[in-house]
């Protein structure tokens, strides 16, 4: 059951994710964009958990950090695309670290492990640009979009691991 709740979860926010890219500004990005945030959110605790209980620390705290970024993205929803940029900066430097303790460690496959380190860098990127000034929206910037294309190859490569019942992603 804990398994579909993680797959549900990291498939209903992936996809709404996606899709808030080609939804018009206003409530129904806003509402796709928190629902896509709050299954995110559910997913990355619950994924946490396995790790910690199978003793994959890192992993584990990875996860937790995903799920704090998350929150940081999901508390300037209201505010729109303009007026969440600081928040989105904040999340997206949390998704770099979060990114980079769950893709150093060999718990999940090689290309998994490297679409989410990639998309942590670009997350990253985005945070400095932001950091230095510069307007990045999320619906917009290539760099962000490149990021959270990454993201969802990584959610792919986690969703996989599950599927299959890996000790490492099901323990």
């Amino acid at each position: 059951m804990k398994n579909n709740v993680i797959i549900g979860g990291l498939i209903v926010g992936a996809l709404l994710g996606f899709a808030g890219r080609f939804l018009p500004e206003g409530m129904p990005l806003e509402v796709a964009w928190a629902v896509s945030g709050l299954g995110l959110m559910a997913a990355y605790v619950l994924l946490a958990a396995r790790h910690a209980r199978a003793g994959q620390d890192e992993i584990a705290a990875g996860f937790v950090l995903m799920a704090i970024g998350e929150g940081a993205l999901f508390s300037a929803l209201a505010s729109g695309v303009e007026g969440s940029q600081t928040a989105f900066a904040g999340g997206a430097s949390i998704f770099l670290l979060a990114l980079s303790f769950i893709g150093v460690p060999s718990g999940f496959a090689l290309w998994t492990r490297a679409a989410g380190v990639l998309a942590g860098v670009l997350f990253g990127a985005a945070a400095l640009q932001i950091y230095a000034g510069q307007e990045v929206l999320a619906t917009t910037s290539p760099v962000v979009g490149g990021a959270y294309g990454m993201l969802t190859v990584a959610i792919v490569g986690w969703i996989i691991a599950l599927l299959r019942g890996k000790r490492t992603a099901a323990a």
